[in-house]
Protein backbone atom coordinates (compact mmCIF):
# COMPACT_ATOMS: atom_id res chain seq x y z
CA UNK A 1 0.00 0.00 0.00
CA UNK A 2 2.99 2.29 1.11
CA UNK A 3 4.97 1.62 -2.06
CA UNK A 4 1.75 3.03 -4.21
CA UNK A 5 0.91 5.66 -2.82
CA UNK A 6 4.82 6.55 -2.99
CA UNK A 7 4.79 5.47 -6.76
CA UNK A 8 1.56 7.75 -7.16
CA UNK A 9 3.29 11.19 -5.40
CA UNK A 10 6.23 10.75 -7.33
CA UNK A 11 4.51 10.31 -10.81
CA UNK A 12 2.21 13.19 -9.87
CA UNK A 13 5.64 15.48 -8.90
CA UNK A 14 6.92 13.92 -12.27
CA UNK A 15 4.08 15.54 -14.13
CA UNK A 16 3.39 18.92 -12.41
CA UNK A 17 7.50 19.41 -12.80
CA UNK A 18 7.14 18.83 -16.83
CA UNK A 19 4.05 21.26 -17.33
CA UNK A 20 5.80 23.62 -14.95
CA UNK A 21 8.79 23.28 -17.72
CA UNK A 22 6.41 23.07 -20.71
CA UNK A 23 4.75 26.44 -20.54
CA UNK A 24 7.63 28.46 -20.23
CA UNK A 25 8.78 31.76 -18.34
CA UNK A 26 5.39 33.20 -19.23
CA UNK A 27 4.57 35.53 -22.28
CA UNK A 28 4.08 39.49 -21.69
CA UNK A 29 0.52 41.05 -22.91
CA UNK A 30 0.34 41.94 -26.70
CA UNK A 31 1.87 45.45 -27.65
CA UNK A 32 4.56 47.26 -28.92
CA UNK A 33 7.25 44.49 -27.59
CA UNK A 34 5.11 41.74 -28.20
CA UNK A 35 3.46 42.07 -31.36
CA UNK A 36 -0.15 39.81 -32.01
CA UNK A 37 0.23 36.29 -32.76
CA UNK A 38 4.09 35.79 -32.27
CA UNK A 39 5.99 37.88 -34.55
CA UNK A 40 9.10 38.81 -33.98
CA UNK A 41 8.23 42.74 -34.15
CA UNK A 42 8.46 43.48 -37.64
CA UNK A 43 7.41 47.25 -36.81
CA UNK A 44 10.93 47.58 -35.15
CA UNK A 45 12.77 46.57 -38.36
CA UNK A 46 10.96 49.36 -40.48
CA UNK A 47 12.71 52.41 -39.51
CA UNK A 48 9.00 53.96 -38.09
CA UNK A 49 9.20 57.84 -36.95
CA UNK A 50 7.75 58.47 -33.88
CA UNK A 51 4.98 59.72 -35.39
CA UNK A 52 4.10 56.63 -37.56
CA UNK A 53 4.47 54.59 -34.49
CA UNK A 54 2.13 57.03 -32.53
CA UNK A 55 -0.78 56.82 -35.44
CA UNK A 56 -0.22 52.66 -35.55
CA UNK A 57 -0.40 52.48 -32.03
CA UNK A 58 -3.47 54.00 -32.01
CA UNK A 59 -4.54 51.95 -35.11
CA UNK A 60 -3.53 49.13 -33.09
CA UNK A 61 -5.57 49.74 -29.93
CA UNK A 62 -8.94 50.71 -31.72
CA UNK A 63 -8.81 47.49 -33.83
CA UNK A 64 -8.13 45.31 -30.94
CA UNK A 65 -11.13 47.25 -29.32
CA UNK A 66 -13.13 46.24 -32.12
CA UNK A 67 -11.55 42.87 -32.44
CA UNK A 68 -12.17 41.71 -28.34
CA UNK A 69 -15.71 41.11 -28.12
CA UNK A 70 -15.48 39.46 -31.69
CA UNK A 71 -13.12 36.79 -30.49
CA UNK A 72 -14.89 36.40 -27.24
CA UNK A 73 -18.18 35.87 -29.26
CA UNK A 74 -15.97 32.85 -31.31
CA UNK A 75 -14.88 31.47 -28.12
CA UNK A 76 -18.39 31.49 -27.16
CA UNK A 77 -20.34 29.64 -30.29
CA UNK A 78 -17.23 27.26 -30.35
CA UNK A 79 -18.49 26.24 -26.68
CA UNK A 80 -21.79 25.62 -27.65
CA UNK A 81 -20.95 24.24 -30.77
CA UNK A 82 -18.90 21.49 -28.81
CA UNK A 83 -22.36 20.87 -25.94
CA UNK A 84 -24.08 20.52 -28.84
CA UNK A 85 -22.02 17.86 -30.99
CA UNK A 86 -22.35 15.94 -27.24
CA UNK A 87 -25.76 16.49 -26.77
CA UNK A 88 -28.02 13.65 -28.69
CA UNK A 89 -31.14 15.83 -29.32
CA UNK A 90 -28.91 17.98 -31.38
CA UNK A 91 -29.99 17.73 -34.75
CA UNK A 92 -27.23 17.95 -37.81
CA UNK A 93 -29.07 20.93 -39.28
CA UNK A 94 -28.68 22.55 -35.74
CA UNK A 95 -24.87 22.05 -35.66
CA UNK A 96 -24.66 23.05 -39.31
CA UNK A 97 -26.64 26.18 -38.38
CA UNK A 98 -24.21 26.91 -35.48
CA UNK A 99 -20.50 26.55 -37.94
CA UNK A 100 -22.26 28.69 -40.20
CA UNK A 101 -22.72 31.39 -37.63
CA UNK A 102 -18.82 30.70 -35.96
CA UNK A 103 -17.82 31.00 -39.80
CA UNK A 104 -19.34 34.34 -40.47
CA UNK A 105 -18.04 35.73 -37.54
CA UNK A 106 -14.25 34.39 -38.17
CA UNK A 107 -14.60 36.32 -41.95
CA UNK A 108 -15.87 39.33 -40.55
CA UNK A 109 -12.82 39.19 -38.41
CA UNK A 110 -10.81 38.56 -41.03
CA UNK A 111 -12.05 41.11 -42.97
CA UNK A 112 -11.42 43.83 -40.12
CA UNK A 113 -7.93 42.02 -39.65
CA UNK A 114 -7.11 42.91 -43.21
CA UNK A 115 -8.67 46.34 -43.17
CA UNK A 116 -6.01 46.91 -40.28
CA UNK A 117 -3.28 46.06 -42.33
CA UNK A 118 -4.28 48.13 -45.17
CA UNK A 119 -4.10 50.95 -42.81
CA UNK A 120 -1.64 50.43 -41.63
CA UNK A 121 0.64 50.06 -44.70
CA UNK A 122 -0.58 53.43 -45.88
CA UNK A 123 1.15 54.90 -43.02
CA UNK A 124 4.40 53.61 -44.38
CA UNK A 125 7.02 55.00 -46.92
CA UNK A 126 7.60 53.04 -50.03
CA UNK A 127 11.05 51.96 -49.02
CA UNK A 128 8.99 50.70 -45.21
CA UNK A 129 6.27 48.52 -47.47
CA UNK A 130 8.97 46.83 -49.48
CA UNK A 131 9.88 45.33 -45.87
CA UNK A 132 6.27 45.23 -44.66
CA UNK A 133 5.27 43.48 -47.49
CA UNK A 134 8.27 41.22 -47.53
CA UNK A 135 7.56 40.12 -43.50
CA UNK A 136 3.60 40.10 -44.84
CA UNK A 137 4.06 37.31 -48.07
CA UNK A 138 6.52 35.26 -46.38
CA UNK A 139 5.19 35.01 -42.19
CA UNK A 140 6.54 31.01 -42.24
CA UNK A 141 10.30 32.12 -42.81
CA UNK A 142 11.75 33.58 -40.36
CA UNK A 143 12.08 30.66 -38.31
CA UNK A 144 14.48 28.97 -41.06
CA UNK A 145 16.53 31.92 -41.63
CA UNK A 146 17.33 32.12 -38.04
CA UNK A 147 18.40 28.45 -37.92
CA UNK A 148 15.60 26.96 -36.10
CA UNK A 149 15.20 24.01 -38.55
CA UNK A 150 13.72 20.60 -37.00
CA UNK A 151 16.44 17.70 -37.42
CA UNK A 152 15.00 15.20 -39.89
CA UNK A 153 13.34 12.13 -38.97
CA UNK A 154 15.46 8.97 -38.45
CA UNK A 155 13.61 6.01 -39.69
CA UNK A 156 14.72 4.58 -36.79
CA UNK A 157 12.90 6.53 -34.15
CA UNK A 158 9.54 6.18 -36.16
CA UNK A 159 9.67 2.37 -36.00
CA UNK A 160 8.27 0.25 -32.88
CA UNK A 161 10.22 -1.46 -30.38
CA UNK A 162 9.40 -5.07 -30.15
CA UNK A 163 9.31 -5.70 -26.45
Amino acid sequence: MKHTQLLSMLLGVILLTGLAFAQGPGNPPVGPERPMFGQKAPMSRLGLTDQQQAKIEKLRLQFEKEMLPLRDKVKSLNTEYRLMVIDEKASKAQLKAQLDKISALRTTMALKRAEHQRQIRNLLTDEQKLKYDQHYLNPGRKGMMMGHKKPPRRPSMMRRRSR
